[in-house]
């Protein structure tokens, strides 16, 4: 199965999401037992609903495997995908809980690890040692705040992002893959655009004084020649009565 995990860091309780209720004995409905018995003090909640092929976006990541009838979860915090929380620009590292992080980080591993090893729900599948370090958690998220998650970045093969995970957890597991989508043609208003560098150009110009003095002199040259068209008729009788006059005394 898939398992898709959105806010884990804030709430109290946690929420598996599902397009379909899950039947006894199946992947969800074990997943879901392992997650509820993993830690008594904490809430564990099935919330089921139906995939909407009308809306332009899903509203769960689980949503999209579920469609291919690939049987996926969400685990969330939010028991609904329309809270305000979820899309709000002010989801930032301030608001993450380190301490909730870290303990429901530690549910999930445990629920997995008895699931995928058929473990009884009284077994710890971790001792203290192999528990979740809070430092290690925050290493992380520093990291992951630090890097640049858009979809046309995480398709370079080089990208930091990626690479670190796959590194971390080939030190873990095996057959660790990467595999490289692509958009799916039947949602054409989806478009990634892959260039993510381009090459900029600097010119060095004049500074802005220089067409400051430039605007001046062009500014008087105008009105120099305005001046000169609109007196032309006085500075011409003015020229020919100079003229006439030192004609005339001359002739005397």
């Amino acid at each position: 199965f898939i398992l898709c995990l959105d806010s884990i860091g804030s709430g109290e309780d946690l929420y598996l999401h599902v397009s379909k209720p899950p039947k006894e004995g199946s992947p969800g409905a074990q997943l879901l037992k392992e997650l509820q018995t993993a830690n008594k003090d904490v809430k564990v909640e099935a919330v089921h609903k139906k995939i909407n092929l009308a809306e332009e976006v899903l509203a769960w990541e689980h949503e999209r495997f579920s469609i291919r009838k690939l049987p996926a979860f969400t685990l969330s915090s939010l028991k609904s995908h329309k809270e305000s929380r979820r899309g709000s620009i002010f989801d930032l590292q301030e608001n993450l809980n380190l301490a909730l992080l870290k303990r429901n980080t530690e549910i999930i591993a445990q629920a997995l690890a008895r699931y995928v090893f058929n473990l009884s729900s009284d077994s710890a599948p971790f001792s203290p040692e192999m528990g979740v370090e809070e430092e290690s958690l925050k290493a992380w998220v520093d990291f992951l705040v630090a890097q640049p998650r858009a979809q046309q970045l995480l398709s370079e093969k080089n990208n930091l992002f990626v690479t670190s995970l796959n590194n971390i957890l080939n030190r873990y597991l095996k057959e660790v893959k990467i595999s490289y989508q692509t958009a799916d043609k039947r949602d054409p208003e989806f478009v990634f655009y892959d260039l993510t560098k381009s090459l900029v150009n600097v010119y060095s110009v004049k500074p802005a004084v220089f067409d400051l003095f430039l605007t001046f002199a062009i500014v008087i040259y105008l009105g120099t020649i305005y001046l000169f068209i609109q007196f032309f008729p006085f500075l011409y009788s003015s020229m020919t009565t100079i003229a006439s006059i030192s004609k005339k005394n001359k002739s005397i």
